[in-house]
């Protein structure tokens, strides 16, 4: 064989191979561009799917706020309940230890002469047994909630 037939077969040998590698990029290409377009999309449809749960996660939060403001106005309203229930107990306990078995006397009435006149509180020594009240139910409905 001549050189210059050494040199075409050399030279087409390397022209298949060259297209061969060209058909496998682009098929690389291609699938590297499907699984890009497919990512776009999945970001797209999460994107979306994060905003409808923003919205919506919004809208329970704006919902319920009333209902912590009904919750909180309901917890006050039964503390008041147990504070006006445990004073009306307070008071009939008094009122059977004293012998008089009929209804609790009203705060407005005089007690009865047979009965030690008790000392007069002061303002501070009212507002401090308040508290110590209040502490005792908060802490025992702080336990409740608990449960």
């Amino acid at each position: 064989m001549q050189d210059w037939e050494v040199l075409a077969m050399n030279e087409r040998s390397l022209r298949e191979s060259l297209s061969e590698k060209e058909a496998e990029l682009k098929e690389q290409l291609e699938s590297i561009r499907d699984e890009y377009e497919r990512a776009v999309r999945d970001r797209d449809q999460n994107n979306q799917a994060v905003e409808g749960l923003q919205k919506a996660l919004q809208e329970v939060q704006n919902r319920a706020l009333p209902c912590r403001y009904f919750l909180t106005n309901a917890h006050s309203l039964q503390y008041e309940d147990q504070n006006s229930k445990s004073l009306w107990r307070h008071t009939n306990r008094k009122s059977m230890s004293s012998g008089n078995r009929s209804r609790p006397q009203k705060r407005h009435q005089r007690p009865p002469k047979h009965r030690p006149k008790q000392r007069k509180r002061t303002w501070n020594e009212l507002c401090r047994l308040r508290r110590k009240s209040r502490r005792r139910t908060c802490s025992s409905e702080s336990y409740d909630m608990k449960q």
